[in-house]
């Protein structure tokens, strides 16, 4: 069976008992250049030159204004104009900010990632992701109909399963809309230096999630990912008895193994140890 993995951190130890885990949108994720292609200079020049004409080019009048009262609000208006000009033309990156800033709250309202990884035993994910070994790591059957549900032949648009592609150039903004495929390389695309990750991302529509939780700092939208899609369990070293009660108590509901992972006698490797329940 192949298995992809969840490190959680031990606060969301409840995961063992509703089954609900967040999707999170790309600005609450740690890498900044998550989901942002990166906008061409030829590209970012003609949007600058649309937007000054845009902003230069006064709005139709209104019905019923006078000739005097036309010449008045066009001088107003051009003259409020070069004063936006002139305070975009003092910042060269205005419009790659604005893109950004729009891309970013277009994405977040409407997108989660669920971040897995092909591999359990990476002593710099326990610590990142699992604070420092103190919580768990989830394995989960990637033939389950859960990640099954965004594959080509079951096709739900509102469900992407796929690998992240590591490299070296960031994506390109296409001079027009982005297709399906242009939109899934962008959300799947990361540099070389997280390959050790080797990622995996189930994304999905936030309206879709089962229970969101609004607070001061954040809204959590959660999904149901099923306890059967579950193939094994693993707690850190240093997880408390709390995690291993409850995680016991889950494998043995389900019948997987339980694992606890312990340091290596002669490497730097992370390795486990079956646990009996």
């Amino acid at each position: 069976m192949s298995c992809i993995y969840k490190y959680l951190p031990p606060e969301r130890k409840t995961y063992l008992i509703d089954s609900l885990l967040r999707f999170t949108p790309p600005s609450d994720l740690n890498d900044p250049y998550e989901c942002l292609p990166a906008l061409p200079v030829g590209l970012e020049q003609a949007s600058f030159n649309y937007l000054k004409q845009e902003i230069l080019t006064p709005p139709k009048h209104r019905d019923g204004m006078s000739r005097i009262e036309r010449r008045l609000a066009d001088k107003r208006y051009k003259k409020n104009a070069q004063k936006v000009i002139k305070e975009i033309n003092m910042d060269p990156t205005f419009i790659s900010k604005k893109f950004y800033a729009d891309a970013k709250a277009r994405m977040d309202e409407n997108i989660g990632i669920l971040s897995l990884s092909r591999r359990w035993d990476s002593a710099l994910m326990w610590s990142h992701y699992a604070a420092s070994h103190s919580g768990l790591c989830v394995g989960f059957n990637r033939e389950h109909d859960f990640f099954k549900q965004g594959n080509d032949k079951n096709d739900n648009g509102n469900f992407i399963f796929k690998p992240v592609t590591y490299s070296e150039q960031r994506s390109l903004v296409p001079g027009s809309r982005l297709n399906k495929s242009q939109s899934i390389s962008v959300l799947c695309t990361k540099s070389v230096d997280w390959q050790y990750e080797q990622e995996e991302r189930s994304i999905a529509l936030l309206s879709d999630a089962t229970k969101t939780i609004n607070t001061e700092q954040l809204k959590l939208s959660l999904f149901n990912v099923p306890h059967d899609s579950i193939a094994e369990i693993i707690i850190g070293m240093r997880a408390s008895h709390d995690i291993e009660k409850l995680a016991k108590g889950l494998a043995r509901k389900l019948s997987v193994p339980l694992y606890r992972t312990q340091i290596s006698k002669h490497s730097f490797d992370v390795e486990r140890k079956l646990i009996n329940i």
